[in-house]
């Protein structure tokens, strides 16, 4: 719509709010569109259905209806009673012997205006992988990570590598985590060896070392990144993988009419602090996008990431039990040596935030995944 580019364009001033924003478009046809422009600090992937139904039900129908909203100050209480240390021993183990970081950035970036590139992938190869994973025991998203691996592996010359992903980051064990509204989403590191293994031992066991994390998925990635060994001020990776698979319930309440104003459509639109990400939105197909920072990542180097990823991941559905190093692509050229130079590419400081809840003011620590998220809504009468 018209609104958009002046909507992710918006920054928010966290020090003075607000942190949420809308902006109601009226289009031809008695149409209307509603825009959305939320910080991360106070809403997640997770959370967006929630706000949005609960949104559409207060429109209807004002608060009747509506439980008592869970208090996200729970969550943090939940996280302030973590045994720190235990979770420090599990990153310390599953990060033991890494050497490098794998950093793809060549130069300084300014990641505000990245450059979104769709892969193109056919409904029949998304309902091959679909199997695959069923039939290996695997999820589509390890799927997912172990191409990424292979194709940072073809960039950085080792096969060795770690890269970020996000978590939905709630606990199972916390009473109605899943309708709370508020910043859970984490970002935490995957490593992955594209070694001379059967690439479905190295897709097994890194599924397994992920869940094995339980809880320490929910440490800050700075406290993470003092875990490894690797030493330096660049922090461990710089590229993310994000697979969105929260709940995309945004049906029609029970108590509408058939006149009712509800939602016929929505689109999301992220950016992220990383120079080059691999995303998998939620929705019916399977699709896949690749955002990087011209400043930082060369449009040649991003073209051949795209182009090599569903070739990797048919070539991984074919015959998993080839060596995982194997599946690294020829395709992709080696990026040149990175200069050292003494600035920071992303901080390793604690981010602390300050959360406002029912019960006072909470200080809390949480990495951040995106600046901000525009989320476009079509609403219909």
């Amino acid at each position: 719509g018209r609104g958009t580019p002046q909507c992710r364009r918006r920054v928010f001033d966290v020090r003075r709010g607000p942190l949420l924003a809308a902006h109601v478009l009226r289009l031809p046809g008695a149409r209307t569109q509603l825009i959305l422009n939320a910080h991360h600090l106070v809403t997640d992937g997770w959370s967006t259905p929630i706000v949005l139904r609960e949104l559409v039900h207060l429109y209807n129908h004002g608060a009747t209806g509506l439980p008592i909203a869970p208090d996200y100050a729970d969550f943090l209480r939940w996280l302030a009673r973590l045994d720190r240390d235990a979770l420090h021993v599990a990153w310390r183990r599953r990060l033991e012997g890494m050497t490098e970081p794998t950093l793809v950035a060549r130069g300084e970036g300014t990641a505000e205006h990245p450059v979104a590139t769709e892969i193109t992938v056919d409904d029949a190869l998304g309902a091959r992988l679909a199997e695959a994973a069923r039939e290996n025991g695997l999820t589509v998203n390890t799927f997912v990570q172990g191409a990424w691996s292979a194709v940072l592996s073809a960039l950085v010359g080792r096969g060795d590598v770690v890269f970020g992903t996000t978590v939905s980051g709630r606990p199972a064990d916390l009473a109605r985590v899943e309708t709370m509204v508020g910043l859970f989403s984490n970002t935490v590191p995957v490593r992955m060896r594209m070694d001379d293994r059967p690439l479905r031992e190295v897709l097994q066991d890194s599924q397994r070392e992920q869940y094995d994390l339980g809880d320490a998925e929910h440490l800050p990635l700075s406290e993470i990144e003092t875990c490894s060994t690797v030493r330096g001020r660049t922090g461990l990776f710089d590229t993310l993988v994000v697979f969105e698979n929260y709940p995309a319930r945004f049906g029609a309440d029970s108590a509408d009419s058939g006149d009712s104003t509800h939602i016929i459509g929505i689109g999301n639109i992220s950016t992220t602090q990383y120079p080059l990400s691999l995303l998998a939105p939620p929705g019916d197909r399977f699709r896949l996008v690749v955002d990087h920072d011209p400043v930082v990542v060369d449009g040649r180097t991003a073209e051949m990431v795209a182009a090599a990823l569903p070739i990797v991941i048919a070539e991984m559905i074919e015959d998993l039990d080839r060596p995982a190093a194997e599946f690294v692509p020829d395709t992709i050229e080696m990026l040149p040596a990175r200069s050292i130079a003494p600035r920071v590419l992303r901080p390793r400081v604690r981010r602390t935030s300050w959360t406002l809840s029912r019960r006072g003011w909470v200080r809390f620590s949480r990495p951040r995944c995106y600046r901000t998220t525009t989320s476009s809504i079509a609403v219909g009468t």
